[in-house]
């Protein structure tokens, strides 16, 4: 139940994202938005570093999960900064739907992997997306 709040709020969160980095990249250029998008987390990492070494202080400073936030840290960088550009030319809702279909890739590394099984449901979910995108392009 606590995962589902959490989920839901972070939702409403991720729609509040997607519409005020359309009014961001309305007033400054995408590259000019990025930086400033940044601040709020590079201020926030004294925090995060905290509340991690008081949570799981033995964990902290794990060299592989580093490497794999880093990584993911520079991929999230650049898929904001390309989102930055496309929003200027396409409204928000398209923008944030079709990138909302991320999943599909991750699915295909999980698979590609094996750390995750794929299903018929699984399948189904990625044709709906799918046809979701096609629907919202068509705007």
């Amino acid at each position: 139940m606590l995962a589902n709040i959490l989920l839901l709020l972070s939702t409403v969160l991720w729609g509040v994202w997607g519409y005020t980095n359309k009014l961001a990249v309305g007033h400054a250029h995408p590259l000019t938005v990025q930086w400033m998008y940044s601040i709020p987390i590079a201020l926030m990492i004294p925090l995060y570093y905290w509340m991690g070494t008081t949570v799981a202080p033995d964990n902290n400073l794990n060299g592989a999960a580093l490497k794999y936030a880093l990584i993911s840290g520079v991929m999230s960088g650049a898929a904001v900064m390309l989102y930055f550009f496309a929003v200027r030319s396409t409204s928000a809702s398209v923008a944030t739907a079709i990138t909302a279909a991320y999943p599909i890739v991750t699915l295909f590394i999980a698979v590609l992997l094996r750390t995750e099984d794929f299903s018929w449901r699984k399948l189904i979910g990625i044709v709906v997306v799918i046809a979701g995108v096609i629907i919202l392009q068509g705007e």
